[in-house]
């Protein structure tokens, strides 16, 4: 099957070396700063995905 729609998808992870946005090279401001010792939880959310299957039907 071929995935038609969505032609884009950011599945919010980082592959290698990623650069932490609270180091001193983004200059982070202070509320930046508190909110991320905050606990988050990461919820999953659906994605509708329309794909072409073997018989050409949609």
């Amino acid at each position: 099957a071929w995935i038609i729609e969505p032609k884009r998808f950011n599945a919010g992870i980082c592959r290698g070396d990623c650069p932490n946005p609270l180091s001193r090279l983004f200059y982070p401001t202070n509320h930046a700063m508190l909110l991320s010792d905050k606990p988050s939880a990461n919820e999953p959310f659906s994605l509708i995905l329309l794909y072409k299957s073997i018989i050409d039907s949609v």
